[in-house]
């Protein structure tokens, strides 16, 4: 969704790509490889996954490069069903928001969980971060 809205904007059309459509890989180590091999012209991919396949020496920059990076959008959202509360029960749901945004590099498993995500701490989101995105969504036809 991004990607290609960012695409569009730099005047690159999805359709002067090699299969005329955006694909998706399944993975964004998936990615790397089906770019690696040629058989994607360009990928795009979270920065952690490239980070860590460089880190375990999985690249080979001579087939593989980063050409752009997006600007910065949310990203990477923790969601709960709405009925969570009566599951567990009332106030349950800001438990574990609170649990989240307390995840702090000193205590090892938090550090391990933030690692995975290249995140230094997890921070609270608003409806406002999003309202681009829905609306990229819907010019794309990615959102009715």
């Amino acid at each position: 969704l991004m990607p290609q809205h960012f695409l569009k904007k730099a005047g690159v059309d999805i359709k002067d790509f090699k299969g005329k459509t955006a694909g998706f890989s399944g993975s964004h180590d998936a990615t790397i490889a089906l770019v690696k091999s040629g058989s994607y012209e360009a990928g795009v991919l979270n920065e952690q996954v490239w980070i860590t396949n460089k880190m375990e020496e999985k690249l080979h920059e001579s087939k593989v490069k980063v050409i752009w990076r997006t600007p910065p959008y949310a990203n990477y959202h923790w969601l709960a069903h709405p009925n969570i509360d009566i599951k567990f029960g009332d106030g349950f749901t800001n438990k574990l928001k609170k649990a989240l945004l307390s995840f702090d590099q000193k205590n090892p498993n938090q550090k391990k969980v933030l690692q995975l995500f290249g995140a230094k701490k997890f921070v609270a989101a608003s409806k406002e971060q999003y309202k681009d995105i829905e609306s990229i969504g819907r010019k794309l036809g990615k959102i009715n």
